[in-house]
């Protein structure tokens, strides 16, 4: 079944969603964010390691931009805090200091 962020689809080709690893490549198309196209070039969505960079633009969550371009989203280890502010996925709470998020749940 898809893994379903922010009420949208996202379905998972036969694989997983690898975030803490390397390839979050879904379907072949992008990972749709609160409906915004955040496309993976290609390479992994680098969640709490370190490359996040998506197609050279910001991921988009919950309305806020969250401009990565090259730095770190660090999510599940400490500083999630994008442009000064702390995103929200899907309306919740954020993840940060080890508190897990919740998505659509």
């Amino acid at each position: 079944m898809g893994l379903n962020i922010n009420g949208r689809s996202a379905l998972i080709n036969g694989g997983d969603l690898n975030i803490n690893g390397r390839s979050a490549l879904i379907n072949g198309v992008g990972l749709n964010i609160n409906g915004r196209s955040a496309l993976i070039n290609g390479v992994g969505l680098n969640i709490n390691g370190r490359s996040a960079l998506i197609n050279g633009v910001g991921l988009n969550i919950n309305g806020r931009s969250a401009l990565i371009n090259g730095g770190d989203l660090n999510i599940n280890g400490r500083s999630a805090l994008i442009n000064g502010v702390r995103p929200k996925i899907n309306g919740r709470g954020t993840f940060i200091d080890g508190i897990s998020p919740k998505i659509n749940n």
